[in-house]
């Protein structure tokens, strides 16, 4: 995601890190229209690039915590779309 005004980045180590752009990586339950975001990078660029100014990653161990995605959110748009694809065979 691309932001129009470079954002602070509030809490933690990384508080006050300027960023420009953020790249999620999110898990979602098609069947329980639910989701988790299990990573988020944040960059200096606009679009992904540039210096990683602050990187939220999963704790090792900890189970993933599903909540109920909301409707007409991006959140919404990108289950429906995640959830378009045809099941794989493990």
């Amino acid at each position: 995601m691309r932001f129009r005004v470079p954002q602070v980045y509030k809490g933690g180590e990384a508080n006050g890190a300027w960023y420009s752009s953020a790249m999620q990586f999110a898990d979602f339950d098609c069947s329980k229209r639910a989701g988790y975001i299990i990573a988020v990078n944040y960059f200096e660029g606009s679009d992904v690039d540039g210096t990683l100014t602050h990187a939220e990653k999963p704790v090792p161990g900890e189970l993933p915590f599903f909540t109920p995605v909301a409707p007409d959110s991006v959140g919404e748009a990108w289950m429906k779309f995640v959830c378009s694809f045809p099941k794989q065979k493990r």
